[in-house]
């Protein structure tokens, strides 16, 4: 049973754009460029509040779930941060 018809390609093309660098990624600042200090700081707050809540839930789901395998993963206190972090 055919679901589509589909038509022959007619053409195909490969493209290559250059770029000039940014002056800002050259140097060490251009990882910090794009933030002001209140979000830095309202980062710095998140990891630090959300990363240990995450945690403690998951401490909490292993004690109520004993009978799976699965729900009953710990993940460390540092998997937690850097899982907020990459949030």
């Amino acid at each position: 049973m055919e679901v589509a018809k589909l038509s022959f390609s007619l053409g195909e093309a490969e493209w290559v754009i250059l770029m000039r660098r940014p002056s800002e990624s050259a140097n060490g600042s251009g990882l910090f460029a794009p933030f002001d200090t209140t979000v830095w700081l309202l980062i710095l707050t998140s990891l630090i509040l959300v990363g240990p809540a995450i945690f403690i839930i998951i401490m909490i789901r292993v004690k109520l779930c004993k009978g799976s395998e699965k729900l009953t993963k710990v993940y460390p206190l540092d998997a937690c941060v850097w899982f907020v972090y990459g949030a």
